[in-house]
């Protein structure tokens, strides 16, 4: 498949076209992602779905148009009820022929929003962005792609081919990067945190060194002193734990807007890092407390 356009998808939207309903003629309006001068078999070869209707056609006698499925449900409540309906654009009736998928044109963070398309025709351009479809890896056909345009038009120059891929990796450039230092320091962050907890639970436990010798010698058994340790070390983490993550919650919708793939409260996420949390505390008590328990109470108590 093959087709063209003026724009490159997630490149930012398209012109500024104005239109108007046959009903209110003298109230001009424009979609928010703008109107695409796009040539018939540009949907095909992007893989944008026809939800109804069907494409452009090459030389029709009738201006056409094709809009998306934000526009038609914003305009005309549903997909279906856009099909047949004549917008007015530069001052002439359109028929819209076809409905197709919303396209992210603003970055692949951004909502895809309402959109026209129409052929070149209509307002022509000096370039064109061709893009082709194939079955095989796309960078071996170029030589191809070049040797067909230049059967048509021999004195066209060709600038700028490369895979769609690569394209698209452009755009994500910066946001990859800011996602590769949050995802560094967000790593920081638990390790710090893990150390920090393990050292703070590690040496409160081993303050109580002597009340577990003397609770030893009365004779209390190291799974009763083992019990306790952890208990209480299970307790203050478990309360820590529901105000870490109640907090978490709350603020995770400043972070939404820069998230991909993701939501702000992912649940993986929390668990990851409650999770890893829980085992350190649950470490730092059991090390010290083994080791008193470990120790005899004469030796722990020599020296009060």
């Amino acid at each position: 498949a093959a087709g063209g356009s003026k724009t490159v998808p997630l490149q930012g939207q398209g012109e500024p076209y104005r239109f108007a309903l046959p009903a209110r003629p003298e109230e001009l309006m424009t979609p928010a992602g703008g109107s695409f001068i796009v040539t018939p078999g540009y949907f095909e070869a992007l893989g944008i779905p026809l939800l109804s209707g069907r494409d452009y056609r090459w030389g029709e006698e009738t201006p056409t148009l094709v809009v998306n499925a934000a526009l038609a449900r914003q305009l005309w409540g549903s997909v279906e009820g856009a099909m047949g309906k004549s917008p007015i654009l530069l001052g002439t009736p359109f028929e819209v022929v076809g409905v197709v998928g919303e396209v992210r044109t603003q970055g692949l963070s951004a909502a895809a929003p309402a959109a026209m398309y129409f052929g070149p025709h209509v307002a022509r351009r000096s370039s064109l962005k061709l893009f082709v479809r194939t079955r095989v890896e796309p960078a071996s056909m170029e030589r191809a792609v070049r040797a067909a345009i230049r059967k048509v038009q021999p004195d066209l120059p060709i600038f700028d081919v490369a895979p769609l891929e690569q394209v698209v990796a452009r755009t994500t450039v910066q946001p990859r990067v800011w996602a590769t230092l949050l995802a560094i320091f967000s790593v920081l962050a638990l390790v710090l945190t893990v150390v920090g907890l393990y050292g703070v639970v590690a040496f409160a436990v081993a303050q109580r060194t002597k009340e577990i010798a003397v609770r030893m010698a009365l004779g209390a058994s190291r799974g009763a002193v083992l019990g306790m340790v952890l208990g209480r070390v299970t307790r203050l983490s478990g309360v820590g734990l529901a105000l870490g993550l109640g907090a978490a919650l709350a603020l995770g919708r400043v972070l939404a807007g820069q998230l991909y793939g993701v939501t702000a409260r992912d649940p993986a996420t929390f668990v990851v890092v409650a999770g890893a949390l829980a085992v350190a505390a649950l470490v730092a008590g059991y090390v010290p407390a083994r080791r008193a328990v470990r120790t005899a109470p004469a030796s722990s108590l020599r020296g009060d």
